[in-house]
């Protein structure tokens, strides 16, 4: 047992480090992301050598989570080659350059993250998110402010490419962590009907915070047009009683009244008219999803693979205005081609019948917050996936917190709350 506590505190230190290296620790470092891998693999490592019977547990209650790393190193490894034989670049152009492809190895973390959950439940890796989470809204909140004012920008790696500046003013992405901690924070305050006062106002206030940080600094309408949803998703498909119902009425009428008595909701819809001041990138958003459409089409085992966006812009760009981290599941077909079915299209579908079918369970409390992040991650499919490498440590994550609710829905002596 108390090998078990120290290797299981280990392992959660290790992945912090590795949540912090994804986000430029508070953007304040650049830091060389091929450290993730070699953190991921040493997590692996200890496991295999101090968890065995972990490891043979998770294989027999999570046979999924065995499934997924094979199917993610096959895949890796057919694509890395299919690329090796086809396009005239070294291994470091296909392992790093660029979109840092060898990051579709990270799905690996399915089995450290699996292991976290066995042993401590859920709640431990939520509070670190939260933790992260708070910390770059602050520091976000503060940079803007700072630069707005004196025009100095102290975060040095808030974006590899230069300064990021939206409309003239400082742009600074809240990261996927950000993005569904809007959506804990939310459920835990409004939603969920247990918990003391005063943690329902530090959850209020965590939420207010990062909607300020969504709505004002990060301003990607992309994550947006998805959360808003998952908001009211999350109120109206809770269980309803007699005394929440009411506040579910409030609550969706207030927003009802917000969209009619001020025009944010109209101008930020208008923002994807290819007429308005962001038409450039509305444009290039829809040329990006034809562009990869047609490649995959004309590739659809391998699409270009791993290939530099250094060496083959034309390829991997277009005619230079298509990104694959704009378009969502087109861009990952363009990239990984048929296997994307494999890592993503068929866990997801896997994932949602999942919570769906634990919604009749009364021990799985917060049913309805699992159902919301699965509907968040399927909406993103279009824009902001989760597989992309800026976000792929969301993906491991999910597919284990959804796995562990799978193992909770077949116990029947088990009660999962947040």
């Amino acid at each position: 047992m108390k090998k078990g506590i120290k290797l299981s505190s280990l392992l959660l230190f290790l992945y912090l480090s590795i949540l912090l290296v994804d986000i430029r620790f508070f953007y304040s470092l650049y830091i060389d992301n091929i450290v993730e891998l070699v953190l991921a693999a040493l997590m692996m490592i200890l496991l295999f050598f101090f968890a065995k019977d972990s490891i043979k547990h998770i294989n027999r209650q999570m046979p999924f989570m065995l499934a997924i790393c094979i199917i993610t190193i096959v895949s890796f490894s057919l694509v890395f080659i299919y690329t090796s034989v086809t396009f005239d670049q070294s291994f470091k152009d296909s392992f790093l350059v660029g979109t840092s492809n060898y990051k579709m190895l990270l799905i690996i973390l399915v089995y450290p993250l699996s292991f976290l959950m066995l042993k401590n439940g859920i709640k431990k890796i939520f509070l670190l998110l939260n933790v992260i989470s708070f910390i770059l809204n602050v520091i976000s909140l503060i940079q803007y402010v700072v630069e707005l004012t004196t025009g100095v920008v102290f975060l040095q790696a808030i974006s590899i490419g230069g300064t990021p500046f939206l409309n003239g003013s400082l742009r600074i992405s809240m990261s996927w962590i950000g993005n569904i901690m809007i959506l804990y924070n939310f459920y835990m305050f409004f939603v969920q009907t247990s918990g003391k006062i005063s943690r329902k106002i530090g959850y209020f206030l965590l939420f207010i915070l990062g909607m300020i940080d969504c709505f004002m600094i990060a301003r990607v309408r992309g994550a947006v047009l998805i959360i808003i949803p998952c908001l009211i998703i999350s109120v109206i498909i809770n269980r309803t009683t007699k005394a929440n119902l009411l506040v579910k009425i409030a609550f969706i009428a207030g927003i009802c009244i917000f969209a009619y008595f001020t025009d944010y909701i109209g101008e930020f819809l208008d923002s994807f008219s290819l007429k308005a001041t962001r038409a450039y990138s509305t444009g290039a958003r829809l040329y990006a999803i034809e562009y990869y459409w047609n490649y995959f089409l004309k590739h659809p085992v391998f699409g270009f693979g791993f290939a530099s966006i250094l060496k083959y812009p034309s390829i991997v760009q277009g005619d230079g205005r298509a990104a694959i981290s704009d378009v969502g599941i087109f861009g990952q077909l363009a990239r990984y081609g048929i296997f994307v079915v494999l890592i993503y299209v068929f866990p997801l579908i896997r994932s949602i019948v999942i919570v769906f079918k634990a919604r009749k369970n009364t021990k799985i409390k917060d049913i309805s917050f699992f159902i919301t992040l699965s509907l968040f991650v399927l909406g993103t499919s279009v824009s902001l996936i989760a597989i992309d490498h800026f976000r792929m440590l969301l993906w491991p994550l999910y597919l284990s917190i959804i796995e562990y609710v799978n193992y909770i829905n077949k116990k029947n002596d088990t009660v999962l709350e947040l």
